[in-house]
């Protein structure tokens, strides 16, 4: 009993499945449960025996919770990302391919105000605006935590004020942790998942999976719009993606789902974790349809931080709270970047979470450098200088990009 958390930072440490990380998860729990419970009773029956007895529970538990926070504490504290360079060395001429706009952390409330401070009115009509500064881009992506909390009044504000603005057709929705990872009230996380796809999954409908090592609508591989997927909902998100956003001549667009789990506790809701299945499908797919293209990658999660940025957000917050904030595979999906980067022409990361921009450059070894992009958030804009809510990046011919 005693090793059980022990064991459990053993295995977050060296890495685990979201399933096995859950059952650990909920077997360290009920082992609190059950020891606090005996104690009790222990200590209820009398002295002698007994009251030795309880106060070797007593002991017992007190060891089991510093080790269980000793583990949160090790889970916050490690770096969950990789460092990078500031700014980009790429010229940003030629003529444009597409133009992408960016809203990431909207966290739209319903009937409340964000963290206290932002009425929902606000937040509505902040993204009201934005919506109409980017509607003539090609396509606007949501890059996670659309909404607060993740429950249907939010997802329908979301939605209405997205169809409302006339940009549905153009809309792209990426899950963030706040939509699918924040444990409110009782939810579980197939509750949650449920709640996402029943609001977003018309958004999905015409955007592209592998399957059989080709891009097919999603329409024609999970059904119809008014037909409901054969597949449960967790088994209907995980084959969303990588989802193809959008495809040129010379650009590829795929989403990433880095809240690929739930939690049992706030604590850890703001990780991120993105499965080794999305990881090898996004391989495949910069393999077989990236050559000569510019592959953007859309995650919420960020995977690099230039140290510079890193150390301001530090300063702005605390070293713990940015840390906690991160991939905890950014390691291994930053290695399937490299092997990404060999089969296209550039590569460009796009991830929120941060609630501020920067624009970084990572170097691989070999020399292959690929461009880093963080979105401000739409609710604050940029946390360390209140800048615009959104982003506008071209794609340029010839591997290069532009942000305005």
């Amino acid at each position: 009993m005693i090793l059980l958390p022990v064991l459990h930072i053993k295995i977050i440490s060296d890495g685990i499945t979201e399933f096995g990380f859950n059952v650990l998860s909920f077997i360290c729990t009920v082992s609190y449960f059950i020891i606090t419970v005996v104690t009790a009773i222990a200590l209820w029956q009398g002295p002698d025996i007994y009251s030795l007895t309880g106060m070797v529970f007593l002991s017992l538990l007190c060891l089991l919770g510093l080790c269980y926070f000793v583990k949160s504490l090790y889970y916050t504290c490690r770096r969950n990302h990789i460092s990078c360079s500031e700014g980009n060395t790429r010229l940003d001429a030629g003529k444009i391919i597409c133009t992408l706009g960016f809203v990431s952390d909207a966290h739209l409330t319903a009937g409340f105000t964000y963290e206290g401070r932002i009425p929902t009115k606000k937040l509505t009509n902040t993204l009201r605006t934005v919506l109409a500064e980017l509607s003539e881009c090609d396509h606007i992506i949501f890059n996670g935590d659309g909404t607060d909390r993740g429950i249907g009044p939010e997802y329908h504000l979301l939605d209405t004020t997205i169809r409302a603005s006339g940009i549905a057709d153009k809309a792209r929705i990426v899950p963030g942790n706040h939509d699918l990872s924040m444990p409110y009230y009782s939810d579980t996380y197939p509750k949650r998942v449920r709640r996402f796809l029943e609001a977003t999954r018309s958004y999905y409908w015409h955007q592209k999976i592998l399957r059989n090592n080709e891009l097919i609508e999603v329409s024609k591989v999970l059904g119809t719009y008014n037909v409901s997927s054969p597949l449960t909902e967790i088994e209907e998100l995980k084959a969303l993606f990588p989802l193809v956003m959008f495809e040129y001549p010379g650009c590829l667009g795929i989403a990433l789902n880095t809240c690929c789990q739930g939690y049992f506790t706030m604590f850890e809701a703001g990780f991120g974790r993105i499965d080794r299945d999305q990881i090898e499908k996004l391989v495949k797919i910069v393999s077989i349809y990236g050559k000569n293209r510019t592959v953007v990658v859309v995650l919420h999660h960020h995977v690099f931080i230039p140290d510079d940025r890193f150390k301001e957000l530090c300063d702005h917050g605390t070293k713990t709270q940015i840390n906690g904030l991160g991939l905890l595979n950014a390691k291994e999906l930053a290695l399937s970047f490299e092997e990404v980067s060999k089969n296209c022409r550039s590569l460009i990361i796009v991830s929120g979470h941060l609630h501020t921009f920067f624009q970084g450059e990572y170097v691989f070894k070999g020399g292959k450098k690929i461009a880093a992009i963080s979105v401000p958030s739409l609710a604050y804009g940029d946390v360390l200088d209140y800048s615009k809510p959104y982003l506008r990046l071209s794609i340029l011919e010839g591997g290069s990009f532009r942000i305005e």
